[in-house]
């Protein structure tokens, strides 16, 4: 229905898929761009999706795309139009749409009323298939380097907040010490492995409480005490090793 609206923006979009493809040679200039392109609809939206165009390849295009003017008409300037053409013509032009057998009619009366205003497309220099290529990927690369660079700041952005909440954390921590140690006490003798799992976090909470604080030589020696009372358990002893506490 668009194409046989006058709307030709499918058919550039065949022919930057060829582009794309490699079908066309890279010294071959561009056909004229339509309006439009920086604004499809969802059933172009879909046919870009399908041919799996590429959308830094397409908005490299769009760029040259001037916007659709159709909706821009005033009814004076139509009048002033109509009032312009002879009779014989006006005949031809009604004959034409009774009969429906040109649908694109509509879309080229547009086009002359548009013609008449001096409604024209922006003037720039032609492209080449190969320069609209090389652009894209100079695009892409843009964008990927953008993208990374965000991500890269998100990253740090989390490890920062991570940072600040362990910090707190183990502010909070420090302040009820000898609760967490009756707390990993009474884990540790359910005799369960969730409780020895939970038991070994805490541990390592208090470890680095105390080294924030410059008294991690007084945690070893409290924690070289509880692993010796808790010798003859073999499972938590592995989950203590295993969690890297010394």
């Amino acid at each position: 229905m668009q194409l046989s609206r006058g709307d030709l923006r499918s058919l550039y979009l065949g022919w930057l898929l060829c582009a794309q493809a490699g079908e066309i040679d890279d010294d071959e200039v561009e056909p004229p761009v339509p309006p439009g392109l920086k604004d499809l609809d969802g059933s172009l939206e879909r046919l870009v999706d399908f041919l799996r165009i590429d959308l830094d390849l397409l908005e490299v295009a769009a760029a040259a795309s001037p916007a659709i003017q159709g909706e821009l008409l005033s009814r004076e300037a139509i009048r002033k139009w109509i009032a312009g053409q002879t009779a014989v013509q006006k005949d031809d032009y009604l004959e034409r749409f009774i009969a429906a057998e040109d649908p694109a009619l509509a879309a080229e009366l547009q086009r002359q009323v548009s013609d008449r205003r001096g409604v024209v497309a922006p003037s720039r220099i032609p492209r080449t298939a190969g320069a609209l290529l090389r652009t894209a990927q100079q695009a892409g690369d843009d964008r990927r380097r953008a993208e990374s660079e965000r991500a890269r700041i998100e990253k740090l952005r989390r490890e920062h907040e991570a940072t600040l909440a362990r910090a707190k954390n183990l502010g909070e921590i420090a302040k009820k010490e000898p609760t967490v140690w009756d707390e990993i006490e009474g884990l540790i003798a359910t005799k369960q492995p969730a409780s020895y799992d939970r038991a070994v976090r805490l541990l390592i909470d208090l470890r680095d409480a105390a080294s924030a604080q410059g008294r991690e030589e007084e945690f070893m020696n409290r924690f070289e005490i509880l692993r010796q009372m808790h010798a003859h358990k073999p499972s938590l002893l592995s989950k203590i090793h295993r969690s890297g506490l010394r």
